[in-house]
């Protein structure tokens, strides 16, 4: 049978665009979930043009980014990871949030990726220490923060305060602002995490680092009844009783500003919050950002711990161990953690930088980095590094000590029956 001229290109015509389709769609048969709880518009910009530059040099890979706020997030990815099906890349603050993954084998390890053409030696030493479980690493981390008392400076300016340096000075200033109808310290506490800054900063004023770390190692002699658990939670009552905080403060909801709206009014003076609220602040209240200072937490006349030790942590990036591509998502972690993404997020943000080397020209930051790097201790948040179910105790009881609802000493004695139960005698 004869066949056209015409009927032939038409037919190979066909072919062409059947094979286009064809070689489309293989491009775009492979898909990466990244879930992350920066819900700021500065942050998802950043982290969507790391994700872009991603996308340039691996064309068949189609990211699907999910945002989710912090507290959400938690619940969230806790139900993927029973479930089997977390995200390829996640949100990570390592601790032992993150080592229950790492124990269930849900998590990939990074060590060999790190090691590598030196990518682990990018990042600040004590960063990537926040993900490290035995002889390996399962996150890289994009920032760091640490907790200050930042303050309003012209509040203090115009009434004549210094900032204080040790207790006996914040609870007389405490009586001086009170005195003048000023809020001492603002803090909405519904979501429990403000307020358990204190309980730590406490902890480890009082007793020193030792105390946690011999607590959790189940040393003899130290338990989460410790003197130093009951003195911190009775020196928030102390606080509480004094009127330091706004009324009804544990009902107030950090998450929808409330805490931040009572800072930029004027009507607090100071706040102890994470080194992200300055960036938060200059895009929310410019104005007030410029009249913005900060001290660190003062120290215990008696307490034997280091007054240079501070309450820190990171933001990092993990590996699923059941990703089904994990070359393309490792290389997914390593675009959100690269050099140019944490240049511009300092600069968007204004929060402290993981990876070395980075431009820092915000003096605020630069002063943060500062302590940061010359603390004699970087203490995780205590709901990060410890269990899930003893973290959430964490923070249920010290808002109850902050309601006065429980006593320093019962909810002392609560926590360490449940760790008891979850970490042994």
């Amino acid at each position: 049978m004869r066949i056209s001229r015409v009927t032939a290109g038409l037919t190979v015509a066909f072919l062409v665009l059947v094979l286009g389709l064809a070689a489309g769609s293989a491009q775009a048969q492979k898909t990466i979930e990244l879930w992350h709880i920066f819900t700021n518009e500065n942050e998802q910009a950043v982290l969507d043009e790391a994700v872009e530059r991603f996308r340039a040099v691996y064309p068949d890979v189609d990211v699907k980014v999910t945002v989710t706020d912090n507290d959400t997030y938690k619940t969230k990815l806790q139900v993927a990871m029973a479930a089997g099906s977390p995200p390829d890349v996640f949100h990570s603050w390592g601790g032992g949030w993150l080592e229950e993954y790492v124990d269930a084998g849900m998590v990939l390890p990074l060590t060999g990726a790190l090691e590598r053409d030196r990518w682990g030696e990018t990042f600040v030493p004590a960063s990537l220490g926040l993900a490290k479980y035995g002889e390996d690493y399962y996150a890289v981390p994009l920032t760091l923060a640490v907790v200050v008392f930042f303050y309003n400076q012209a509040i203090f300016e115009e009434h004549g305060w210094e900032t204080p340096e040790t207790w006996s000075e914040l609870l007389t200033l405490v009586d001086a602002m009170r005195n003048e109808g000023i809020i001492p310290i603002s803090i909405a506490n519904k979501t429990k995490w403000p307020g358990a800054f204190y309980l730590i900063y406490l902890a480890h004023r009082v007793g020193g680092a030792e105390v946690f770390e011999k607590a959790y190692n189940r040393e003899p002699g130290y338990g989460f009844d410790h003197p130093a658990f009951v003195e911190a939670g009775e020196r928030i009552q102390e606080l509480v009783r004094a009127g330091a905080f706004p009324v009804g403060f544990n009902g107030l909801d950090h998450d929808v500003g409330q805490a931040s709206a009572l800072m930029y009014s004027g009507r607090a003076a100071m706040h102890l919050m994470g080194s992200w609220f300055p960036g938060q602040a200059r895009e929310e209240d410019p104005e007030f950002a410029r009249r913005l200072g900060w001290f660190p937490f003062p120290r215990l006349e008696d307490g034997k711990g280091d007054p240079t030790e501070v309450v820190a942590g990171g933001d990092l990036f993990s590996v699923a161990s059941t990703t089904d591509y994990p070359e393309e998502a490792v290389a997914l972690a390593r675009y959100l953690t690269a050099y140019e993404t944490a240049v511009d997020w300092t600069r968007a943000t204004g929060r402290l930088p993981a990876v070395v080397n980075v431009p820092v020209e915000d003096p605020m930051t630069a002063e943060l980095m500062k302590l940061l790097e010359e603390a004699a201790h970087l203490q995780l948040y205590y709901d990060q590094f410890l269990p899930p179910e003893l973290g959430e105790l964490h923070k249920d009881t010290t808002q109850a000590i902050f309601g006065l609802s429980m006593t320093p000493l019962e909810a002392a004695q609560a926590m360490e029956r449940k760790a008891q139960e979850l970490l042994g005698r």
